[in-house]
C-alpha cells in the first residue's frame, strides 16, 4: 500500500495499532467478528445481547450515521452508505430508508451511462460469495455520489480482504490490499481538488476486526481465534495533528470510540449520543 504509508500516513495522517511499538486497538464487544464489531463502532458501545450474529438483522439502536444526518439536517443523500456486504443494508441504520444505502449486489440509481453499465456489469462478474461483490463497484459508485450529490457524510465499506482470508487465498489478499490502496489514492485526490472538501474533510480507516494468529489462524476471525479483537485505526483529520505511527505513549484505542470521534470532528456535542464511549483525541 504504497500511497498509505509512502503519502497518507507520513504526511496527512496517522495509525494506531502496531503492537510491535506499543500502540493497542482492540474491539470490547465478546464476539469478534463483522456485525456486532460495525455495530460496536456505529453505535458506540457494545450490543452482544442482541447483536450476536451476521445475520441481516436490523440494527435496534440509532446509529450515529442516522444521528448525524438529522444534527446536520442533511438530506437523505447527505449521509450516504456504500458497502461491499449486503448486511450493511440491516447494519448502517435502524430506521429503513434514514439514509442512502447501497450494499452487495444492488444497482445503483444514477444519471451517469457509466454508472447504468458498471450497475450491470457488477451482476455478470460474481464473486464467489453471494453476498459480498467486487470493492471495485462499490468505490466507483460512492465516488459517483460523492461527485453528484456532495454529501457530509460517506461511510465506505470494502470487503474482499476479508473473504479471500477466509478462502485461503493470501495472494488475492495482497491484490485486494493493493485495489484498496488506489481507491484511497484517487479518493485523496478528489477530495484534494474541491475546495469545499480540501483542509475541511476528516477520514477514518479501520475494520470491524482482527484475525487469528499462526500459520492458519490468518483465515479465521471470532472467539475462538485469539488475535481477533486486535485491529488497528488510521486517522486523517484537521483535528489530529499526529503523523506516522501512534506508539506506547499513546493511550489504547477502542472501536466503540469511533461513533464519538466522527460527532467531534464534525463539531457536535457527543454527549448528545447517549451511551457512546468518548472521542479518540491526539
Amino acid at each position: 500500500m504504497p500511497f498509505f504509508w509512502g503519502t497518507l500516513m507520513r504526511e496527512h495522517g496517522s495509525i494506531a495499532g502496531n503492537r510491535a511499538l506499543g500502540s493497542r486497538v482492540y474491539l470490547t464487544n465478546r464476539h469478534w467478528f463483522s456485525y456486532p464489531g460495525y455495530s460496536e463502532m456505529l453505535v458506540g458501545r457494545t450490543q452482544d445481547d442482541v447483536i450476536k450474529s451476521n445475520d441481516p438483522v436490523q440494527n435496534p439502536s440509532r446509529t450515529v450515521l442516522e444521528f448525524l444526518r438529522e444534527r446536520l439536517g442533511a438530506p437523505r443523500q447527505g449521509v450516504a452508505v456504500f458497502a461491499s456486504w449486503n448486511v450493511f443494508n440491516a447494519i448502517a441504520e435502524s430506521q429503513i430508508g434514514a439514509l442512502t444505502i447501497n450494499a452487495g449486489f444492488e444497482a445503483y440509481d444514477h444519471p451517469d451511462p457509466q454508472i447504468t453499465a458498471l450497475n450491470d456489469l457488477q451482476f455478470k462478474t460474481p464473486t464467489p460469495w453471494d453476498s459480498v461483490r467486487h470493492d471495485a463497484y462499490t468505490a466507483r459508485f460512492a465516488m459517483a455520489h460523492l461527485d453528484t450529490f456532495r454529501p457530509q457524510v460517506l461511510y465506505l465499506a470494502l470487503g474482499e480482504t476479508d473473504d479471500w482470508a477466509h478462502d485461503g487465498r493470501y495472494d488475492l489478499v495482497l491484490d485486494a490490499f493493493a485495489r484498496t490502496d488506489d481507491i484511497l489514492r484517487t479518493l485523496w485526490t478528489w477530495l484534494q481538488s474541491q475546495p469545499e472538501y480540501r483542509g475541511r474533510t476528516s477520514i477514518l480507516i479501520t475494520t470491524d476486526h482482527g484475525r487469528g494468529r499462526g500459520a492458519d489462524g490468518w483465515r479465521h476471525h471470532g472467539e475462538k481465534h485469539a488475535g481477533s479483537d486486535e485491529t488497528w485505526m488510521a486517522f486523517v483529520s484537521p483535528h489530529m495533528s499526529a503523523r506516522g505511527e501512534w506508539r506506547a505513549d499513546a493511550a489504547p484505542v477502542e472501536t466503540r470510540q469511533v461513533a464519538a470521534t466522527l460527532l467531534r470532528w464534525m463539531g457536535i456535542d457527543v454527549s448528545a449520543f447517549a451511551g457512546a464511549a468518548p472521542p479518540i483525541v491526539k
